[in-house]
């Protein structure tokens, strides 16, 4: 039984077959290929682009912070290029924002009465470079 260009043999009644010939490949195989021609992409045009942005999924995160007595609270991080965004109060001192954002990581800090605060609730935080700590936000 000949496999792929290799060979088998077979003993009978104690002796060796004669080893079978190798497989030959077809003509063709020996041929160098050409790579395919690919035809160059066209530019984006400006509402092709915008139409693949409305594809990407965004999802929704909401930031919640509890704070007695506060009179404001904002949040920034790299989802608003740090632009500080007021959070709406929920109840008593529950603030919260909803954020549509792609999948992706982001860091971010709350500010409560114009003080940068830690995110009490967050579980991952980085350093920056202020000397005091980001809280990270993982959209998967």
């Amino acid at each position: 039984m000949i496999i792929m260009g290799t060979s088998t043999s077979t003993k009978s009644k104690g002796k060796a077959a004669s080893k079978a010939p190798l497989a030959n490949p077809p003509d063709d195989l020996n041929r160098t290929m050409k790579p395919q021609q690919i035809p160059k992409a066209k530019p984006a045009t400006r509402e092709a682009s915008q139409a693949m942005q409305a594809r990407i999924v965004r999802k929704t995160a909401r930031l919640e912070l509890e704070w007695a007595n506060a009179r404001e609270v904002l949040v920034a991080g790299t989802f608003n290029e740090w632009n500080p965004t007021p959070m709406q109060m929920i109840h008593g001192s529950r603030w919260a924002i909803e954020l549509r954002l792609k999948p992706g990581r982001y860091e971010y800090r709350f500010i409560v009465d114009g003080l940068w605060q830690d995110d009490p609730y967050a579980f991952i935080f980085c350093s920056n470079p202020f000397g005091t700590r980001n809280s990270v936000l993982i959209l998967a």
